[in-house]
Parts: structure tokens; C-alpha cells; sequence
């Protein structure tokens, strides 16, 4: 079985770029809501104290722009969340693989690209598995459950990348035409 994710591919990966890119996405939707908001105090005062044809073209092209800028707004507030969410569903579960292929290696695993596990050459799980083949059987059931956990958290961070594809393309699908 072949996952996108490779272990390679984890070890470098930075998920926590998602959550810091959210916080910036947070900093610059305060500053665009506190102008939004000015717009519409300022359309207030203009519907106020301006009234007839012109007034009223104004105010409607005013009010329109404001409509578009609300709609920037609402979408990167989804897009603040997708990757506030995500990013932290993918760096838990990085660190989960990750902590999965140390411990495995510091057991004297051998942890290949796709996650699964194999015993080490000469080293003392390979010893064992020598001395008997009952031992060898089990260390077999241990490989292909450790394996199966890796390659389980390989899957879900391919899961989790293609959700947060999706809420991304689905958080400014408003925005189109």
C-alpha cells in the first residue's frame, strides 16, 4: 500500500506554518472588520445627511462595496478556522508518526518510507527472531501492528490535507464571479 506521505515527507513537513499562517490571517481580519465597520458607520452618516438621486447612487454603490468587503471578510474568517483546525489536526498527528518510528527505531525496528517495519539486520530483534521460530512469528504480528499504526497515521494525514483542500477551495467559493 502506498500512501502520498512518506516518512521523509513528515520529518520535513511543517504543519505549524498552518496554525501561524491562521494567526496572521486572525491579525489581518481585525484590522479589515474595524474598517468594515467604519464603512458602514460612515454609509450610515451619509444616508443621514444626504437625500435624492445622487445620494441614493451613492449609497448603493457604497453599499454594494461594503456587501463585497463582508464577503472577504466572512470567507477568510473560514479560512482563519481550516487552518487553525487543520493545522493543528496535521502537527498532532506528524508528531504522532513521528514518535511512532523513533520508538520503533530505538526498539531496533527498521521503519521504511511507507511506514512499514522490518527487522534489523544483525541487530537484536534479528538475533531473536533466530533463536526460534515461535519468536520469530510473534515479532512478525509486532512488526505488522506497529506498521499498521504508522501507516494508519500516514493515511489520516493524507485525509487531513485533502479536507483542509477542500475547506479552502469551499471557504472563497462565495467569492467567484
Amino acid at each position: 500500500m502506498s500512501f502520498p506521505f512518506t516518512i521523509g515527507q513528515v520529518e520535513k513537513a511543517n504543519f505549524d506554518a498552518l496554525t501561524q499562517a491562521a494567526r496572521q490571517v486572525g491579525a489581518r481580519l481585525r484590522t479589515m472588520q474595524q474598517q468594515l465597520k467604519a464603512g458602514q458607520d460612515a454609509l450610515d452618516r451619509l444616508r443621514g445627511g444626504w437625500e435624492g438621486q445622487a445620494s441614493d447612487a451613492a449609497v448603493a454603490k457604497v453599499g454594494r462595496t461594503l456587501e463585497r468587503q463582508q464577503r472577504i471578510v466572512d470567507a477568510l474568517q473560514r479560512v482563519q478556522k481550516a487552518l487553525s483546525e487543520s493545522g493543528s489536526q496535521l502537527s498532532a498527528t506528524r508528531a504522532g508518526v513521528l514518535q511512532g518510528v523513533e520508538q520503533s527505531g530505538q526498539q531496533g525496528w527498521q521503519v521504511a518510507k511507507d511506514g512499514g517495519l522490518s527487522v534489523q539486520e544483525g541487530k537484536g530483534l534479528d538475533r531473536l527472531a533466530k533463536m526460534s521460530p515461535a519468536t520469530a512469528m510473534k515479532l512478525q504480528q509486532v512488526a505488522a501492528t506497529k506498521s499498521l499504526n504508522i501507516k494508519r497515521q500516514l493515511a489520516d494525514l493524507d485525509k487531513y490535507d485533502r479536507q483542509l483542500a477542500k475547506q479552502l477551495r469551499e471557504a472563497i467559493d462565495d467569492l467567484e464571479g
